[in-house]
């Protein structure tokens, strides 16, 4: 017995300071408004309001106020075409040549000055304004009207103002403000010289807060919840598992597979079918925190803001994408570390899925033990070459309880966690 508990304690010792690395780490926290994150090859930008425009030249772990130039700090939107980096604010939009060490204001031929959406490939940088949408192709030097298409108000007969932009190859999708039972989501295929309504079931008469595209995949998030689109725009669903809210949704499209969306008062919901389930990773996260808004993910990293909740700042977290959404077995990327992730799902009834990641060939073991650390099941026992796999679990003949789970590797303990069965 006491040969068990000196086990169990390890296990524990060995989660704590193992796992401490595996979640959701702060590196920013201010009184102020996150807004959305871009970034090019050598830095990160967040858009905020109260302090402009801040940047990161380390990944995220330090944050750097940068606004000479911008006439108002409050910055609702910001996009990067190379060195050219452009943040709309109330006031204009304004563009840097010089990684945001300096602005210049380039509005001068947007009719309405406030731009508060943006998006851009390398040749269009595309801006939503409270009157329509405008383009360019000169790096923001000029702009023109690309509102053929688009609903007017009747009374000015001006277009309606854009509440989300984004882009994929020569598609463009927008999400337009509520007209008198106009559609409120479009799409063009040539790169604005007209658009077209989308309609489906409901969703051309609700507001899209915000959108994302990539591949063939569309994330469309709003008040009614997240629809998806697995076909470019043509037939959408709403996602069940991710229930409505005020429509605070960040969306992140890593591939056509693997997929991140964060809630605004239920943290951050990971896919890896192609938005066919879901499951939550938010460890690291309070409870305060999970009230999320802009999610982002470049390079090795995602990026997560967070708005204020009682006595929660609003705060900027990271975490590397390799643990959120790990690419499975037969890929070319080759991880960094030996890791072993949450199974999900947790609590579970009959069986659940266990993935692991390793770095180099290792001969690999997962075994199952009760709370008092003995032994119950080997999950799997065999030879494995550097990638990250999973492997499913059948808790049938266990009793409802707590268990640990272990990751061996070449008869190392590496990493433990805990399964809990519900029957």
């Amino acid at each position: 017995m006491k040969k068990a508990m000196r086990y169990l304690t390890l296990l524990v010792f060995l989660t704590i300071s193992v796992n401490s690395y595996a979640q959701w780490q702060k590196v920013f926290q201010a009184l102020i408004t996150l807004n959305e994150f871009t970034s090019n090859s050598n830095y990160i930008f967040c858009a905020t309001q109260l302090k402009g425009v801040l940047r990161s030249s380390d990944n995220g772990l330090s944050w750097d106020s940068l606004n000479l130039g911008l006439s108002s700090k409050r910055v609702y939107t910001i996009t990067a075409q190379g060195d050219n980096i452009f943040a709309g604010t109330d006031s204009g939009l304004f563009r840097s040549t010089n990684n945001g060490n300096s602005w210049s204001n380039i509005s001068n031929s947007i009719y309405k000055k406030g731009v508060y959406h943006l998006d851009c490939n390398e040749q269009y940088i595309f801006a939503g304004t409270i009157s329509g949408i405008y383009c360019s192709i000169n790096f923001g030097q000029t702009w023109d009207s690309i509102n053929n298409g688009l609903p007017r108000r009747s009374i000015s007969g001006l277009p309606v103002g854009i509440d989300a932009i984004t882009h994929n190859n020569n598609t463009i999708f927008i999400g337009v403000d509520d007209i008198g039972g106009k559609p409120k989501i479009y799409k063009s295929i040539n790169y604005g010289n007209n658009w077209e309504p989308i309609i489906h079931n409901g969703l051309d008469s609700i507001i899209a807060y915000s959108l994302e595209a990539k591949d063939s995949i569309v994330l469309c998030g709003t008040y009614k919840g997240v629809y998806i689109s697995r076909n470019n725009g043509l037939s959408w669903r709403r996602i069940p598992e991710i229930s409505p809210n005020i429509g605070l949704f960040g969306l992140s499209i890593i591939d056509e597979q693997n997929l991140m969306i964060s809630h605004f008062g239920s943290g951050v919901y990971v896919s890896t079918d192609g938005g066919r389930n879901w499951f939550t990773k938010n460890e690291g996260l309070n409870f305060g925190e999970y009230y999320t808004c802009a999610l982002y993910t470049t390079g090795d990293y995602t990026f997560l803001a967070t708005r204020p909740f009682d006595t929660y700042l609003p705060a900027i977290f990271r975490r590397t994408t390799q643990q959120l959404i790990p690419v499975i077995e037969n890929s070319t990327i080759i991880p960094k570390d030996i890791e072993l992730y949450q199974n999900y799902p947790n609590p579970f009834n009959s069986s659940t899925t266990i993935r692991y990641s390793i770095n180099k060939n290792s001969e690999i073991k997962i075994k199952v033990f009760d709370i008092i650390g003995k032994e119950v099941r080997t999950i799997t026992s065999e030879k494995k070459t550097a990638g990250i796999y999973e492997v499913k679990f059948d808790g049938g003949g266990l009793s409802s309880g707590i268990y640990i789970y272990s990751l061996f590797a070449d008869n190392i303990i590496i990493d433990t966690k805990k399964l809990i069965i519900v029957k």
